[in-house]
């Protein structure tokens, strides 16, 4: 996932608690790992949540399952074998699709996890 897309998520209000083996970009063009960031310095909960706020501009990267959790019931998923599009996932709220397309909110992405987090955006703008 780019930054620009984590930091609309971040921007949509999805939560972003970080836990030991999370990633996240520490800001644009660069990413990390909890694990690797001073692990042995920020050993309390207390400790790493002062440190997040001393860091405002750290953006997690959610995991898919993290995604998908954060979207609710009545969620689908569809790889879509369209030629002509280079988005090929799409996620939406709901199954419902007929002759005109999908008319719930959808999300669509070249992964999975792209596709899941614009849903999650378009969901969280209402």
């Amino acid at each position: 996932m780019e930054y620009k897309l984590a930091k609309q998520l971040k921007e949509a209000r999805f939560p972003q608690k970080l836990v030991f083996g999370d990633k996240f970009y520490y800001q644009e063009g660069q990413d990390g790992l909890w694990d690797d960031l001073k692990q042995d310095i920020i050993s309390t909960n207390a400790m790493k949540e002062e440190w997040l706020k001393l860091n405002p501009r750290m953006v997690k990267i959610p995991t898919l399952s993290e995604l998908i959790e954060a979207c609710g019931d009545y969620f689908q998923l569809t790889k879509w074998n369209d030629n002509n599009d280079d988005e090929k996932w799409i996620a939406s709220e709901e199954i419902y699709y007929d002759d005109s397309g999908y008319q719930n909110d959808t999300g669509k992405g070249k992964t999975p996890e792209e596709a899941v987090a614009r849903l999650y955006i378009k969901l969280n703008e209402k």
